[in-house]
């Protein structure tokens, strides 16, 4: 771990939306600062998860997670990361991440990435510039795992650029870490300088979710009934914003009634509702011509799905019949057709080639990944390799898993 020199002063932000002469909320401005002494270098803090309740639901034991450097799996509850994915090299020939022994969720972003375990407890590890490890730590990075402040009874964790997402048994959601947006549904931004003061904090007016879309500055939750609450900055469709600009305590999105599942990275979210995948955002990057530049829901086209996942420049679906279907920039060979000319326009779905009974899948920036039924992980688009050349599969790569 790397410690910051000298004497520290933590610095927090209190937000409030403001409203424009004509009344509309406008971005989140700081209120209120507050300066306080640093805290204790020790910065690590135990949770009591005494009688927490595990997850009910069937835990897969096997997950994929990619970021735009990494690959990492979860399996028999413990977590590899490699940065030179191989089918020659074992996904579990690096070290497990010490300290986790009985993961069941697993999301990086960025420099940073973080696990729920079976005891309902997360930790995290890597960046924590915005203090989105959750530590209440005072080092901007930390290489070995560290327990988040107040979560218990987690049972899925996501993570975004600089902030993270915990959705509990009761499904209820605490989020923390960087908060210039509202992203993380509360009222306080802390400043790097007082990243030793993050804690994860209850999302107010969010019961009942079973999903969550965690964006660059927007989160949003799917219900059991079906409904979706966002809250940070709102994701824009071709200027027009789906909902107030910024909402710093959640907001229910009419216009997302009937999604079951949500999913998004940066600008761009993507959902399912009664099979069919729909998006909305900044969808340059996933549809071409008019249907990128729509004011509202864009309809991708694939029926049958069962999850989605989204990345900068592509997103895939996983079908009810086990395939996988993918679409958007196709120039790193993430969509499981081969490396195709970038030309400037997304191109439209079509299922990956060679890959069949998928139970999960996972996407990167540059790549995308399979987890099948046979507990057998395939993987393509862009691999770096010795020499920094980029390896572009155009069929599926199975990974080695010994």
């Amino acid at each position: 771990m790397r410690w910051r020199a000298g004497r520290a002063f933590a610095v927090l932000v209190l937000l409030t939306a403001c409203r424009d002469g004509a009344g509309r909320r406008s971005a989140a401005d700081p209120s209120a600062i507050v300066v306080a002494p640093a805290a204790s270098p020790a910065g690590l803090v135990a949770i009591d998860v005494t009688g927490a309740d595990p997850s009910s639901e069937p835990v897969s034991p096997l997950e994929v997670a990619l970021d735009d450097r990494r690959l990492c799996v979860r399996t028999g509850g413990r977590v590899h990361c490699t940065t030179a994915p191989s089918a020659d090299v074992s996904l579990t020939a690096a070290p497990a991440l010490e300290g986790i022994e009985d993961a069941v969720s697993l999301s990086i972003s960025g420099a940073f990435g973080c696990v729920a375990t079976r005891a309902g407890k997360v930790l995290c590890f890597g960046d924590n510039t915005h203090g989105q490890l959750g530590a209440q730590l005072r080092a901007d990075w930390s290489d070995a795992p560290v327990v988040v402040s107040g979560v218990a009874n987690a049972k899925r964790v996501l993570t975004s650029e600089g902030h993270a997402c915990a959705l509990l048994g009761d499904g209820t959601v605490r989020c923390w870490g960087r908060n210039d947006g509202g992203q993380t549904g509360g009222s306080t931004y802390y400043l790097p300088a007082a990243r030793e003061l993050v804690q994860a904090e209850a999302v107010e007016r969010v019961s009942d979710a079973t999903t969550l879309a965690v964006g660059r500055s927007t989160t949003c939750a799917a219900t059991r009934g079906r409904n979706v609450t966002c809250w940070g900055r709102a994701p824009f469709d071709n200027g027009r914003a789906m909902y107030a600009s910024t909402n710093v305590r959640p907001v229910a999105v009419t216009e997302l009634a009937g999604f079951e599942d949500v999913a998004a990275t940066d600008g761009v979210f993507c959902g399912i509702a009664r099979g069919e995948v729909k998006c909305w955002g900044e969808l340059w990057s996933l549809f071409a011509g008019d249907r990128a530049r729509a004011s509202n829901l864009v309809t991708a086209g694939i029926t049958g799905a069962r999850k989605v996942k989204v990345a900068a420049t592509h997103a895939c679906a996983l079908l009810a019949d086990g395939t996988v279907t993918c679409w958007g920039n196709g120039s790193y060979g993430a969509l499981g057709r081969g490396a195709v000319l970038d030309n400037g326009e997304a191109l439209a779905p079509e299922p990956v080639r060679d890959l069949s009974s998928a139970v999960d899948i996972a996407v990167g920036v540059v790549a995308s990944c399979a987890v099948t039924g046979a507990r057998e992980i395939y993987c393509w688009g862009s691999w770096a390799v010795p020499g920094g050349s980029m390896r572009k599969d155009p069929v599926p790569v199975k990974m080695r898993l010994d």
